[in-house]
């Protein structure tokens, strides 16, 4: 499968161009072209999935389904490196946040000069930070039981 292929194969030959080519002024618009490549290939590779089904490639060692092909940077960082999946997911809070700081003005237009910013009650937001503080550092014996149940029923064992 030559988008599987590609995927895989581009970003390791990309750091051996960029390996020879050093910091030459040509390495920036390698790193993107190769960029570019890659998501290329990687969306094909989703979509011929989508389209075809699951897909296993080189000899049976390449199992590739819907949930790999959206998943598998999520779970392999959950499973590999558990706590730089919160950096992770900061990273996609952050690009969120700076792709709304942008959309909106698109979608609401420019403020007018006679808009002015309205006073805001915090206190909301502290209390739903404390609770969700409170609940990850110390959940009650109750919900700690009710979560157990839950996995029990889903796994057919406990956590606790």
């Amino acid at each position: 499968m030559i988008a599987l292929d590609a995927t895989l194969g581009l970003p390791a030959a990309a750091a051996v161009a960029l390996a020879l080519v050093g910091d030459r002024a040509v390495a920036a618009t390698v790193n993107v072209m190769v960029c570019v490549a890659t998501l290329i290939a990687s969306i094909v590779l989703a979509f011929s999935v989508l389209e075809l089904g699951p897909i296993t490639a080189h000899g049976r060692l390449l199992y590739i389904d819907a949930f790999n092909v959206y998943l598998v940077v999520l779970t392999a960082t959950m499973q590999s490196w558990p706590w730089f999946t919160v950096p992770l997911l900061s990273g996609l809070v952050i690009a969120f946040a700076g792709l709304m700081r942008h959309v909106q003005p698109m979608v609401f237009g420019e403020p007018t000069a006679n808009m002015r910013a309205l006073p805001v009650n915090m206190l909301p937001v502290a209390v739903h930070l404390v609770l969700v503080l409170w609940l990850g550092l110390a959940i009650p014996d109750f919900l700690a039981g009710w979560f157990d149940t839950a996995a029990r029923l889903i796994s057919g064992t406990g956590l606790l």
